[in-house]
């Protein structure tokens, strides 16, 4: 199954708790050499943070949702915690997921961004039939989330 830039931003929302490497495909990639041919080092994005860095140049700080939306067709592939998630086979080819947990997303989770997303657009989001899953589902994911939220103002 394919993924767009918006699932893995996502998944670095929902994760912020864990280290991603982003690796990029070379200019003699872009520009019609080697089709697989990638950079030499990886975009790393430490644990706690949406804030990216280079292996090589450790001072320097780039939004991490700045470089997947401007960079996301230059992407070979994206790890969490040193697994690789999605990848493409070769520059121009689409992101293909790899790691069908990471981008699992909770009854919960996915209602409150269709929500969201609905609200923003200016369109109603209508549940046709709720079931016990659903709800059950619900109530769960809403758990986790004030538990998150609790835990996070505690600390801070």
């Amino acid at each position: 199954m394919f993924v767009n830039k918006n699932d893995v931003l996502r998944v670095l929302m929902e994760n912020k708790s864990k280290k991603f490497s982003i690796r990029f495909y070379s200019a003699e990639a872009e520009h019609g050499g080697d089709p697989q041919a990638l950079v030499t080092y990886e975009t790393i994005i430490p644990k706690g943070s949406m804030l990216a860095t280079y292996t090589h140049l450790p001072e320097m700080k780039i939004s991490a949702e700045k470089i997947v939306q401007s960079e996301w067709n230059s992407i070979a592939y994206v790890k969490m915690e040193d697994e690789v998630i999605c990848e493409r086979s070769h520059y121009g080819a689409q992101m293909r997921r790899i790691s069908v947990e990471a981008f699992e997303q909770s009854l919960y989770k996915q209602t409150v961004e269709n929500d969201l997303l609905a609200q923003a657009r200016g369109r109603e989001i209508i549940i046709s039939d709720e079931t016990e899953e659903l709800a059950g589902s619900l109530m769960q994911g809403f758990r986790q989330y004030h538990k998150a939220y609790l835990s996070e103002k505690e600390n801070s």
